[in-house]
């Protein structure tokens, strides 16, 4: 357990390529209740990583061993009572929002190893944002 301040639950869905029908299959469920540290993305994390996390809006800190891949959904980021949602913007239920993972880094193994995942936000239709 490397990763500190613990604040959100994260579910998260994968698609998998079928190489008998030479398709990608719809994502599906994939992992349940991760535990992490979420906040939005650092100048730091931009000046380490540069290109690769400049479109990431928030970052979350999960252990070396979770399973996660870049491109799985991120389906559910939920505080650690498991209901309301994070980080706070939208309903729990909102299907207009998919986060999306855009690059992993993996921290070194000395102190604190753990894996940085970085996020896209993705909205579908809906009402134009100034």
């Amino acid at each position: 357990m490397a990763v500190l301040l613990k604040n959100v639950l994260l579910n998260t869905s994968r698609s998998v390529y079928n190489g008998s029908t030479g398709g990608t299959a719809a994502p599906t469920a994939y992992l349940t209740a991760v535990e992490a540290h979420g906040q939005p993305t650092t100048t730091r994390s931009l000046i380490q990583h540069g290109q690769a996390v400049v479109s990431s809006e928030y970052e979350f800190s999960v252990d070396t061993g979770v399973d996660v891949a870049i491109e799985d959904i991120i389906t559910s980021i939920m505080q650690l009572d498991g209901v309301t949602p994070w980080p706070g913007d939208r309903a729990s239920n909102d299907t207009n929002v998919t986060w999306r993972v855009s690059y992993i880094a993996e921290a070194a193994a000395l102190l604190l190893p753990h894996r940085t995942v970085y996020v896209v936000r993705v909205e579908k239709g809906g009402t134009a944002h100034p």
